[in-house]
């Protein structure tokens, strides 16, 4: 399940800056510009929603994940000595912004090397 050097890049966009960057690639498509490499992305809007979603624990259970390969929720609590419950539910929740995904077996893997975080310090 390990894919060597794969980033996903996460950063803080209105969704109007999203469309505006949307609308911007594909017209350098149009006139046949250069484009810049296809580069998974997750966008929040604001910093308070990114650390919300992204919280200590939920960081905490990535990093492990990560390290210890593909796991199944149950084992994933026991190591972490946390709540079958809470990590369900965060497992739940990294999987639909893409962060975590589940294999045939249906444990649970993070398909990232790296993530990397992009905040503005000046509009």
């Amino acid at each position: 399940m390990k894919r060597k050097g794969k980033t996903i890049l996460i950063a803080i966009r209105t969704s109007r800056e999203a469309a505006r960057d949307a609308i911007k690639a594909w017209k350098r498509a149009e006139r046949n510009e250069s484009t810049e490499a296809p580069v998974d992305r997750i966008y929040f809007p604001d910093e308070d929603m990114l650390f919300r979603t992204l919280s200590n624990k939920r960081r905490e259970l990535l990093k492990f994940l990560r390290q210890a390969g593909s796991s199944s929720i149950k084992q994933l609590a026991e190591k972490l000595d946390r709540d079958y419950k809470n990590v369900h539910s965060d497992i739940k929740l990294l999987a639909k912004i893409g962060l975590v995904e589940f294999d045939k077996d249906n444990k649970v893997f993070v398909p990232w090397d790296n993530i990397a975080l992009e905040i503005a310090l000046a509009a």
